[in-house]
């Protein structure tokens, strides 16, 4: 009974409520089938006997019409009623034969036999009639026509049909009877049937009703148990959560104690699921509830609110001491090594810290301000402690507005395309654009990428940013003169979905805009969250013709490894080397690398960041031959990139001689 479940229990009652139903449809149906079975053997008995007596009344019409004819051939002695009578005879004969075919199984033999020795019989007179009238005895003919004998056959033959007839009214009669017992037997027999169906479901939903009972009432303790802890990590929920923070505020008031609400959240949770799937993500939640659960007290709480959002809820002393040892011992709990399986994964929490009754006395707004030193936290450091303030709910109500501002400023075309050109470095020549975002806010006039686009990011508009940024700027470059490439920045979050490829090129369609022409950079921290799906992405770039750079080189990790696995046809040198080149040796060193890294594999280095001549000389003599910097240009709007065309930039007519 232990194991009887609710389901269990909903799905017998089920069974037996469809078995029930079944079972009814099975005995209307059998009433139906044995009605209609009744139906169709009364006509057919009924068919069957007016058939017959319809025939005996034509053979008697018949044998009446032949007897006429036999007697006026013996009182004219003429063959013509010989004739009609030989006309008649087969019919009769035939009528006489479906008479048989049609009769009743149960009609005697006897009186079948009886029919036709009647009719044999009075042919046979009729012959001898027919005889003497071809003999001319015509006397003879009609003494027999008027003969007793002759009249009794006659009449015999009459009274035999008669006697057929009420013999098939009586064998309609038995069979109908028939049909009738047959049917009250199939009806009762139908009726016990469902009578001991009937008796068994209901025996089997009476034996299973304790244990239905028995199943709901665990289902019931269930529902409890599910009503106040996740099923994912079995810690307390939001519901259980406050009612302890209450009960906590309660026994703060007593003792005079303060109580701290630490909100924590797994840093990247959403890059693990992406990387290693949602069933590494479960266990890596499992496993930090495990841990967070091991650090509390048996007085403190730790709850989990949804996704990778956890609580502890810990009474203190009138200080930040305790709330921020304990919220730092579980980051360095849940940072210890997470091996699941074989997959090691690398998993880092923030936490974020209210305190009762200093930041509010009401347990739902403790855990929203909790949440927005969480959100402080992730926003300057992660891995770090954060205790609320009210200036942050001032930064986080500015956050919500320029959201709002942002999403209206996307919708109306307020982000508009930068160019900054991208030179060669002997001749000065421009050989495309790089195109850069800025904010053309109506109030505060042109706002820099670097005020947005982290933002942008963090709220998932970065993906409308990008593409109205790009039709735009495609819009405006597609008719310049020399056919300049493009160049847009694509962002980690947009290179984990698997329809970029498709959604650019559907960009370039849109404005009819030529794929040879157009470049896309990614950076290598960009390409580390998810590998696979960004090859993907830039091989069905590549074939369609659109260029892939590598943007920031030698910035992130396995940079020799992209170059390898991915279809790049540039790489750009990070302006964090091109800066630094002239004071540090290593950067210097690093740049002459990647210059002859790039030539070895056929791939053009470009260089950022170039601000002086001396840059712009020292990478030429390295031996880079493409760069862009504000020594050559500052990003510049569409008509101003545009009249750059056709003419060398960087270089004065006294640095000529300096050009390689």
């Amino acid at each position: 009974m232990g194991d009887f479940s609710v389901r269990q229990a909903t799905q017998t009652a089920r069974r037996m409520v469809l078995l029930a139903f079944v079972g009814l449809a099975f005995v209307f149906g059998c009433v139906l089938a044995d009605q209609a079975y009744v139906h169709h053997r009364y006509r057919e008995v009924l068919a069957s006997a007016s058939k017959v007596i319809d025939l005996s009344w034509q053979v008697a019409l018949t044998g009446h019409e032949m007897t006429a004819a036999t007697g006026m051939a013996a009182a004219t002695g003429s063959s013509i009623w010989i004739g009609v009578y030989n006309g008649l005879e087969p019919r009769g004969a035939e009528l006489i034969d479906q008479i048989v075919q049609h009769l009743p199984e149960d009609t005697s033999q006897e009186t079948r036999d009886r029919l036709i020795e009647l009719g044999r019989t009075r042919r046979g007179i009729d012959e001898r009639v027919f005889g003497m009238v071809y003999a001319d005895d015509l006397a003879a003919a009609q003494a027999l026509v008027n003969s007793t004998g002759y009249r009794d056959t006659s009449l015999a033959f009459r009274n035999q049909l008669e006697e057929l007839r009420q013999s098939v009214r009586k064998s309609v009669t038995n069979e109908i009877r028939r049909i009738q017992v047959r049917s009250w037997l199939v009806s009762g027999g139908l009726m016990v049937l469902a009578a001991l169906f009937f008796a068994i479901i209901w025996r089997r939903l009476n034996r299973d009703m304790g244990k239905s009972e028995a199943a709901f009432a665990v289902a019931e303790a269930r529902l409890e148990q599910l009503a106040s802890f996740d099923p994912l990590t079995g810690m307390p929920n939001r519901q259980r959560l406050i009612e302890e923070i209450q009960q906590m505020m309660i026994r703060g008031e007593r003792s005079g104690q303060r109580l701290a609400v630490i909100a924590l959240d797994i840093d990247g949770f959403r890059a693990i699921n992406d990387q290693f799937g949602h069933d590494v993500g479960d266990r890596v939640l499992r496993e930090a509830g495990r841990r967070i659960i091991s650090s509390v007290r048996q007085d403190e709480i730790a709850a989990r609110l949804g996704d990778d959002e956890f609580v502890i809820a810990i009474s203190c002393q009138n200080s930040q001491d305790a709330p921020m040892r304990v919220a730092r011992r579980i980051i360095d709990l849940i940072g210890q090594p997470h091996l699941l399986e074989g997959i090691d994964v690398d998993v880092r929490a923030t936490a974020g810290v209210s305190i009762w009754p200093d930041d509010s006395a009401l347990p739902d707004e403790l855990l929203r301000k909790a949440d927005v030193a969480l959100a402080r936290a992730k926003a300057e450091t992660r891995g770090e402690v954060r205790f609320f303030q009210p200036v942050m709910d001032a930064d986080l109500r500015e956050r919500a507005r320029l959201q709002t501002e942002l999403k209206q400023a996307i919708q109306e075309g307020q982000i508009v395309p930068y160019f900054q050109p991208v030179v060669d470095l002997a001749t000065g020549a421009i050989q495309g654009f790089e195109v850069l975002a800025r904010w053309s806010h109506p109030t505060r006039g042109i706002i820099a990428p670097t005020a947005f686009i982290s933002f942008a990011e963090d709220s998932g508009l970065i993906n409308d940013l990008t593409f109205s940024l790009l039709r735009a700027a495609l819009k405006e470059a597609r008719a310049w003169p020399g056919e300049p490439t493009i160049a847009i920045n694509i962002s980690q979050r947009q290179l984990i979905d698997a329809k970029l490829a498709g959604k650019l090129l559907g960009a370039l369609a849109d404005v009819d805009f030529p794929a040879h022409r157009f470049e896309v950079e990614v950076t290598e921290n960009a390409l580390a969250s998810d590998i696979r799906t960004a090859k993907y992405i830039l091989y069905g770039l590549k074939s369609r013709g659109v260029r892939i750079s590598l943007d920031d080189f030698g910035t992130g990790y396995s940079c020799l490894g992209h170059l390898a696995q991915l279809p790049v046809d540039k790489i750009k040198i990070d302006r964090s080397f091109t800066r630094t080149m002239h004071g540090q040796e290593q950067s210097a060193t690093i740049i002459k690398s990647i210059i002859g890294l790039g030539r070895s594999l056929g791939l053009p280095v470009i260089a950022e960041g170039i601000e002086t001549l001396e840059d712009a000389k020292t990478l030429l003599a390295m031996g880079c031959a493409t760069a862009q910097g504000y020594f050559f240009s500052p990003p510049l709007p569409a008509a101003s990139a545009q009249r750059l065309l056709g003419r060398p930039l960087g270089y004065t007519d006294q640095d000529k001689s300096a050009r390689v």
